[in-house]
């Protein structure tokens, strides 16, 4: 891998690409797993009302309450 790197920087930016790509999916999918992982203080329900929310949503949402205050 570090040969194609040094050899050409398409391939160094697919890299990154693929790494944001990754995180922003990775992000999403705990999102939606959490009722199953990631917060103690609940218990595990299968059908919440917000399960399938976007994260990106409460994330904004969380960012404007705190730049707000």
């Amino acid at each position: 891998m570090n040969a194609l790197l040094a050899r050409d920087a398409r391939h160094r930016m697919l890299l990154r690409l693929w790494g944001l790509v990754y995180a922003f999916v990775g992000i999403q999918m705990g999102w939606i797993l959490r009722p199953f992982v990631g917060d103690p203080d609940r218990p595990i329900a299968f059908f919440r009302e917000d399960t399938w929310g976007n994260a990106y949503v409460i994330l904004a949402q969380i960012l404007r309450n705190l730049l707000i205050r």
